[in-house]
């Protein structure tokens, strides 16, 4: 499987700057400065409580930041300065930079009570006012997309776990995200099911979707990744390529936390 060649020419799709996040007095991101361009796929690997998770969700909004600035499409996140002041955005300006950020997450969050077709197309209309027949149609071809249209009138209870993460991949992109967040969407996946999702994810990033990937699924990132960052304490301790990260690590954090995959016999660390 080959990776892009996708670069940061012209505007990013996303621009993290300087950004520090804290629980009360622990640090959670220390001065993190990213920039993820349009179609690339970028993957966040390091060991838990490094803050993987916690940038994602800073990147939605859904985790407020102390210090810096995201931006997505050119868009402020969560903060503009106004007047030389960083001023927090209006809940609806939050909301609307979010229909454009499909985010899944560990746990599939459909809604328990809806069929399949209802969890893909209440958003669609409810958001942004889509018809119930175009949503419906487009429903249908997002679920052929990964893999279960003939699961559409199903509900939760009745699908296996694997099933579920994508019934949630297509209800993210039943909004027609610019970009796409997956955190750790196969840890709670049983081995035989993480496989069906990352296809899935794989088509994604080789249609030039813009997503960024936190994984502990390091074949993954190796063979998908166009660039692969990796956390540690809160701070971005190195990034390149794939093969550049996974061949030739030059920190010791890093050394150590591959060093740890490799004595597990992960295959994208072993060949």
């Amino acid at each position: 499987m080959e990776t892009h060649e996708r670069g940061l020419a012209g505007s990013p799709m996303v621009e993290i700057k300087g950004v520090h996040k804290s629980f009360g007095a622990r640090p959670i991101l220390k001065d993190i400065s990213l920039k993820v361009g349009v179609g690339e796929t970028v993957v966040v690997i390091g060991p838990s409580g490094s803050g993987k998770t916690t940038l994602l969700r800073c990147v939605n909004m859904l985790e407020d930041f102390q210090k810096g600035d995201i931006r997505v499409n050119s868009q402020p996140v969560g903060y503009e300065i106004r007047g030389g002041t960083r001023t927090h955005r209006s809940e609806k300006q939050i909301a609307l930079a979010r229909a454009d950020i499909g985010f899944v997450f560990q746990s599939f969050n459909l809604f328990p009570h809806m069929s399949v077709m209802r969890n893909v197309t209440v958003a669609p209309v409810r958001v942004k006012g889509v018809d119930r027949d175009v949503a419906r149609e487009n429903a249908l071809r997002l679920l052929d997309r990964v893999g279960l249209r003939e699961k559409a009138d199903a509900y939760p209870a009745n699908l296996s776990g694997g099933q579920q993460q994508r019934v949630a991949i297509a209800r993210a992109l039943a909004l027609e995200p610019k970009l796409m967040l997956f955190d750790e969407v196969t840890s709670a996946l049983d081995p035989e099911l993480v496989e069906e999702v990352l296809a899935v994810m794989t088509e994604l990033a080789r249609d030039g979707m813009t997503m960024m990937v936190v994984t502990h699924e390091m074949q993954f990132a190796r063979q998908v990744a166009d660039r692969v960052v990796f956390m540690a304490d809160g701070a971005i301790v190195e990034q390149g390529p794939a093969d550049a990260i996974f061949g030739d690590p030059r920190s010791d954090r890093l050394q150590s936390f591959l060093r740890r995959y490799a004595s597990a016999g992960s295959p994208a660390l072993t060949n």
